[in-house]
């Protein structure tokens, strides 16, 4: 019995350490989404204004 805690607390520290891996590393739909985001946010602040007339 002694062997089955063992294997299931290696098995549950391998998946934590898994875990926390793939928590930090960017998958490449995240990072197009980054991007693409920031393209929009920088395609609004370098459109030029037209000025709104109040009639």
């Amino acid at each position: 019995m002694d062997s089955l805690k063992t294997n299931s607390a290696q098995a549950f520290a391998n998946e934590q350490e898994r875990s926390q891996h793939e928590h930090h590393v960017p998958t490449a739909g995240a990072m197009i989404g980054h991007i693409t985001a920031n393209l929009a946010v920088h395609a609004l602040k370098i459109e030029p204004r037209v000025p709104v007339h109040c009639f």
